[in-house]
């Protein structure tokens, strides 16, 4: 597991610990930060932004975290009240 997971599980206090903001769930990972720009329009787009939240969790060894439910991206991709409320975050977030 990379240290940064590692870190993160270390310092989780309960399963609010691993939402992107107190207000939102994220992708179910404090470290997963990729927000829509905009809610996707077809099923073709709603498949590239798992692709990329996916990717991302790989990359940075999310998907070894105990506490991460992989299966959960599924659902999120298809919630569009979540979509949008992630898309608003980007203006207060910065990322």
């Amino acid at each position: 597991m990379c240290s940064n997971i590692n870190d993160c599980c270390r310092l989780r206090s309960n399963a609010d610990w691993c939402r992107l903001t107190p207000e939102c769930s994220g992708w179910g990972c404090r470290l997963l930060t990729i927000l829509p720009e905009s809610l996707p329009a077809s099923p073709m787009e709603r498949g590239a932004l798992f692709s990329r939240v996916y990717r991302l969790a790989e990359t940075i060894g999310v998907l070894s975290c105990p506490h991460f439910n992989e299966s959960e991206l599924d659902r999120l991709v298809e919630d569009d009240e979540l979509l949008v409320l992630m898309k608003n975050l980007t203006k207060d977030l910065q990322i």
